[in-house]
């Protein structure tokens, strides 16, 4: 197996992949949303103005922390990124990075529909399925499924 694949990251598809990857954000935005409705149907008043913030907070957390990690990456993530997957690892390389990880080091995979999020220790990669071709990407997934090292989790 020998795939490349290219992706030039904007704030949109880096906001996907990050919110993918925030496991408990559904629950807590669930929790928001109904502290907030609970809030407003028994009337905002001096009482209430700690839960209907916090509940707004629960809300609007993961968009927030998407943003705050865009923020510093912006100028690099305006550059092309290249994947280069093969039977030793996956190779990413930008103009200012060149960084190759072998399967032995994954320990984990999961696999969302904007990305493979590849974990390699206390470390996560997000690897785009867009920088790929529909094609390839079944290819990645039948090998990702069928390799020990990277058992999908």
């Amino acid at each position: 197996m020998n795939i490349a694949g290219d992706h030039h990251f904007t704030y949109r598809t880096f906001r996907r992949i990050g919110i993918e990857a925030f496991p408990k954000r559904r629950l807590l935005q669930g929790i928001g949303a109904a502290g907030l409705v609970l809030v407003l149907v028994t009337g905002v008043d001096r009482d209430n103005l700690i839960p209907l913030f916090g509940s707004a907070f629960c809300l609007v957390f993961p968009e927030l922390v998407a943003l705050a990690l865009w923020y510093p990456q912006r100028k690099q993530a305006a550059q092309t990124t290249h994947y280069t997957l093969d039977d030793d690892g996956i190779r990413v390389r930008t103009a200012t990075s060149d960084v190759h990880l072998t399967w032995a080091g994954v320990t984990g995979v999961k696999s969302q529909p904007q990305a493979w999020l590849l974990r390699h220790g206390a470390t996560q990669l997000a690897v785009p399925r867009a920088a790929f071709r529909p094609e390839d990407r079944v290819t990645i997934d039948a090998f990702l499924a069928a390799h020990p090292a990277v058992a999908t989790k």
